[in-house]
């Protein structure tokens, strides 16, 4: 540009004013292909873009021009996918500064193979036989889903060598439903017997017949029972998979016009599927090859000329359509059903079949010989009734969608014994902050567990919603989703993004959701979870539930417990802005606590960390009390144990080590009043001060560090004692553990889990609690080189005992015994 000015500058103004016109054109010329190429790329998100910078949505730019003429400079990122880091880290020279790196790929990097993303070194085996998304789904579909109920219709008429089984199994099924059993004069004396021992289960409803009505009477009958709940017919001999209902559910309504769902099945005609030869396979589960289906293949509406009567979903608003099962043409069943499922075609409805769920059947137990001729009949009466029945059964089991169907089931089934043992159970973890002690051992956590568990982290800004794949220590990004109206603390519901849970939870076959942080996702996703037969577990790392200071101080950073103290004021409100929160103190409380209170009601279990934390929680939340609730301390693997703490000499300065970020609730008001008081110690914060500026010439700030460099930093400071004047009960404290593991002795506020730990460990001396007095008399007698050396003993046992025996091991075999007894 500069060159251009030189030579066209002595022709005179008019042409330089023109140049300028020209090269502006130019530039918008560049940026307007530029962002043409963003428009393509899988890897700018307009929409995170906007979601992530409220500077430039509320500006009313165009998301790709703005990252392009000034975005990517002012180091904006241009999506959740593209790593622009480890992408220009593969480049041996630099871009030039006017071409944005994500131009640069899409330009070049694409076509020399440079991967813009970091390939993750564990191999998922799900990745290429599942496409990543989520379907979009009208919101009246999802309601559906969530509140339409089920009753499952079980004629029987002898068979009991496998009614027991069949029943156990359907006893066992997630999810809100009944059972209706009703016994069409069985001739087997030990029908009656089975059938009073089930008729004291509170979902099973008994009915007998006093004549024998044959199949399609019978099942009528049930049907009516039901009154207006959509139904699965099942036969007496098969066994069903735990997530029966949830799949045939969603599959029913992932479309409005469907109208019934059939599983696969090792014995069910066309819906056949064959579990011989293949290993272990024969052996498998329902449960263990739905799983397997489930996590291996995108769920599709896969349409189907007519549905199974061995096991088929029915809407109870196809009943409403077309009527019953025609049981004066087909009393004794074959053929019944495909002429219910014709009936529901002409009228409209679709009949699909569910690959991801399969359901074992013995097959024609209950009719014997009669089989052939029961068959013979039903496709003679279909062919009268539909004319080109055979054609149409025929074409349809022959389209190539569904060969190509049972072609990836079958290589799933083939791969059986290799894949075991990596189809797992899928836990989906929800968190809001992605910093912090509690998004550290959450990691620590999901990481422990992944040789039993597959591990899905969910995390929400109140607006936009993350779901990740945790394997090994990377992250995987599935998906992201934007709600069109934040999540707010008021209600801390939104109907949209528990549609958009139900979607998902179905969708990534998730067995158990465990939520460690609720702020900022909508709380109505327990229930909603439940609904769907998927349990939740439930961690308190905080008192978010019981308030929303988080740490329960008020307006003057006092204590109260769950009890507001009096007066009113603005309590110290942390994740949320404050004026959401103007009558908080006696007023919203009530309501906040209320609509926790309810929430906890529908988890499976608690978990927290201490004693003090179940108790301040059953004393706030009434509904905890009635609920498992475990206390599983935080577990660490440290490569070794430190002594670094240096013992106190007469007439030099004792050094006080503090770690982390340290605000007032932390004690940052008690920095300066030590030093003011004690002029022979120094404080040494590892970390940084968030709410205050310190400035004393024995009081040392380093900032951040990092987890694996904290022994290093700390053996440079050579502290004798450890600081912790948090003045709100922690329910763990991950400074207490680092300061243990490098030796390091503590003086600490008597609070909480802190407490608790130096109670049993001895490790430190406690001060009463904000006690600037008790504090003082405390730091007078630290410095004596005797009373340090008995409390160093202390943390050399902690190291040798406790603290090498609370690793993530043990940690996660507390964790995966709670897990396995909600999943099983």
């Amino acid at each position: 540009m500069q060159l251009l000015k030189n030579l066209i500058f002595p022709l005179g103004k008019c042409t330089f004013r023109l140049a300028t016109v020209v090269f502006k054109q130019l530039k918008n010329l560049r940026i307007k292909r530029q962002a043409k190429i963003l428009e393509k790329s899988k890897y700018f998100d307009a929409k995170w873009y906007l979601s992530e910078y409220p500077d430039v949505a509320k500006a009313e730019v165009v998301a790709e021009e703005h990252y392009i003429r000034s975005g990517y400079i002012e180091g904006r990122l241009p999506g959740p996918l593209f790593d622009e880091e480890y992408y220009l880290n593969q480049i041996a020279a630099p871009i030039q500064r006017d071409i944005p790196p994500i131009i640069h790929y899409e330009l070049y990097g694409r076509h020399q193979c440079i991967e813009p993303e970091r390939k993750l070194d564990a191999d998922i085996w799900w990745k290429n036989l599942k496409e990543l998304g989520l379907p979009e789904k009208p919101e009246q579909i999802i309601h559906d889903i969530s509140t339409k109920r089920v009753t499952i219709v079980i004629p029987i008429f002898n068979g009991a060598s496998f009614l027991r089984n069949c029943i156990d199994s359907v006893l066992k099924l997630r999810g809100a439903y009944e059972v209706i059993l009703i016994d069409d004069y069985s001739d087997e004396v030990e029908i009656p017997e089975l059938l009073n021992y089930y008729a004291t289960q509170s979902k099973v409803s008994i009915l007998r017949n006093t004549e024998n009505l044959g199949f399609t009477k019978t099942v009528n009958k049930g049907i009516r029972e039901a009154s207006g709940n959509d139904i699965i017919i099942l036969n007496s001999d098969t066994v069903v998979p735990k997530t029966l209902i949830k799949n045939l559910k969603c599959a029913a309504y992932s479309q409005d016009r469907i109208g019934t769902v059939t599983p696969l099945s090792n014995c069910a005609g066309p819906f056949s599927i064959f579990t011989e030869s293949a290993g272990s396979l024969e052996s498998a589960s329902p449960s263990e090859l739905t799983r397997l289906l489930s996590q291996g293949i995108q769920l599709e509406s896969l349409e189907v000329p007519t549905g199974h009567g061995f096991c088929m979903y029915i809407k109870s608003t196809v009943f409403d359509s077309i009527g019953y099962l025609d049981e004066e043409a087909f009393p004794r069943g074959y053929g019944e059903e495909n002429d219910f499922c014709f009936k529901a075609h002409l009228a409209g409805w679709k009949n699909i079949v569910d690959p991801r769920t399969f359901v074992f059947h013995h097959g024609a137990k209950s009719f014997g010989t009669e089989k052939l001729k029961l068959i013979e009949s039903g496709v003679t009466k279909l062919n009268e009734r539909y004319g080109d029945y055979d054609a149409l059964i025929n074409k349809g089991f022959s389209s190539k969608p569904f060969q190509f169907m049972k072609k990836r089931v079958s290589l799933l089934l083939q791969n059986y014994d290799s894949l075991f043992s990596q189809c797992k159970p899928r836990i989906l973890f929800v968190i809001a902050t992605e910093e912090g002690g509690t998004a550290k051992t959450n990691k620590d956590l999901m990481m422990s567990i992944q040789n039993e568990y597959e591990t899905f982290l969910l995390r929400s800004n109140s607006r936009r919603i993350s779901l990740y794949l945790i394997t090994g220590q990377e992250e995987l990004h599935l998906q992201t989703n934007y709600l069109n109206s934040p999540i707010t603390p008021n209600t801390h519901t939104s109907i949209e993004y528990d549609n958009l849970l139900i979607s998902l939870l179905n969708l990534w076959s998730i067995e158990l959701v465990h939520v460690r942080q609720i702020a900022w996702h909508s709380i109505g996703l327990v229930k909603e979870a439940l609904k769907l037969g998927i349990p939740t577990v439930y961690s308190i790392h905080d008192f978010y539930p019981v308030c929303p200071s988080v740490k329960l101080l008020d307006n003057e950073n006092n204590y109260c417990g769950g009890n507001c103290t009096e007066g009113f004021g603005m309590c110290n409100i942390e994740l949320w802005p404050k004026e959401y929160f103007s009558n908080l103190k006696h007023r919203d409380i009530k309501n906040w606590r209320y609509i926790f209170d309810s929430m906890l009601s529908h988890v499976h279990s608690i978990i927290t960390t201490s004693e003090f934390a179940k108790n301040v929680t059953i004393q706030n939340l009434p509904s905890a009390l009635n609920k498992p609730f475990h206390v599983i301390p935080h577990g660490r693997d440290f490569t070794h144990f430190s002594s670094l703490a240096q013992r106190p000499e007469s007439g030099k300065n004792v050094r006080l080590l503090m770690l982390g970020t340290i605000v007032k609730s932390k004690g940052s008001d008690f920095i300066l009043p030590i030093l003011e008081k004690f002029s022979n110690f120094e404080i040494h914060l590892l970390g940084k001060l968030a709410d205050t500026e310190i400035t004393h010439p024995r009081f040392f700030e380093y900032g951040a560090y990092r987890r694996d460099e904290v022994s290093l930093e700390i053996e440079k400071i050579n502290p004798s004692w450890g600081l912790l004047l948090s003045i709100w009960p922690e329910t763990w404290c991950h400074t207490l553990t680092e300061m243990w593991a490098n030796g390091v002795p503590v003086i600490a506020f008597d609070n909480g889990a802190v407490k608790e730990r130096i109670d049993i460990n001895k490790c430190g001396v406690l001060v009463k609690n904000a006690n600037l007095d008790d504090l003082f008399n405390v730091l007078n007698e630290v410095p004596k080189a005797t009373i340090w050396q008995n409390y160093a003993e202390n943390v050399t046992r902690w190291q040798k005992n406790e603290g090498r025996r609370q690793n993530l091991k043990q940690m996660s075999l507390q964790y995966t015994s709670v897990y396995k007894n909600i999943i099983s």
